[in-house]
């Protein structure tokens, strides 16, 4: 029980954070972009995280064990916190969106690497216990993400809601140094990159696609387009 209290103390902070993003997302856009005057376009920097998210979650396994579970969660967390960075500092819609889809590949990166680590480092006697732990995060997040962003944005900066990312994604780094032990496959075949490239693109399509329907931004045949070539 508390090897695996010591390997989860980095991961566990990480997942909260990112899940806690996905429900509290709503209420963040609306306010940045309002403030930035961005009606129109408020989507656009949902859009960005969410392709970020389906483009690099799929590579994700396959780069943990190229370059080392550990050394992909650390970079992957270091990106999550320039990109936060980024958007708390962001006073355009460019800056913004550039900057959440960082956030979208630090996410991509971070949990499931995160989760890959508990599955190879854990025995399989104890591997229930860890992904209850694991799961925590996802059953937390819908009920403290909305009254949360709400609350922060409401009576303090919308871009508090990227800062308080800095400290804790530092602590993630210094934590998963000391306790996550480097974990790397013995054999990795090559990227399908073209593969890659085909799902990202695919994938990007259809959101794009599915974000833009019913808005001016383009005609509808080529939203419906958009999906299409996705699907």
């Amino acid at each position: 029980m508390l090897g695996i209290l010591a390997i989860s103390t980095p991961i566990l902070p990480m997942s909260y954070i990112y899940a806690i993003y996905k429900h509290h997302l709503g209420t963040l856009e609306f306010r940045a972009n309002r403030l930035l005057g961005l009606y129109s376009f408020s989507a656009l920097s949902i859009t960005s995280y969410l392709v970020a998210l389906a483009v690099f979650i799929p590579v994700s396994g396959w780069c943990a064990d190229r370059f080392g579970a550990l050394t992909v969660f650390r970079a992957s967390i270091g990106v999550f916190i320039a990109a936060s960075i980024g958007c708390a500092m962001a006073g355009d819609l460019p800056t913004l969106v550039a900057a959440r889809f960082g956030q979208g590949v630090g996410g991509a990166m971070m949990v499931p690497v995160g989760r890959l680590i508990i599955l190879r480092v854990v025995a399989k006697s104890e591997m229930l216990r860890a992904m209850a732990w694991l799961t925590v995060p996802a059953l937390i997040a819908p009920v403290i993400g909305p009254p949360l962003g709400g609350f922060i944005t409401t009576y303090y900066d919308w871009r508090w809601l990227f800062w308080l990312n800095v400290p804790i994604g530092l602590a993630g780094i210094v934590l998963a140094t000391f306790i996550i032990p480097q974990v790397r496959a013995d054999f990795v075949p090559p990227l399908d990159a073209v593969g890659f490239v085909l799902c990202g693109a695919g994938l990007s399509s259809l959101i794009f696609g599915l974000t833009l329907l019913g808005r001016e931004v383009l005609p509808e045949w080529a939203a419906m387009s958009l999906v299409a070539g996705g699907g």
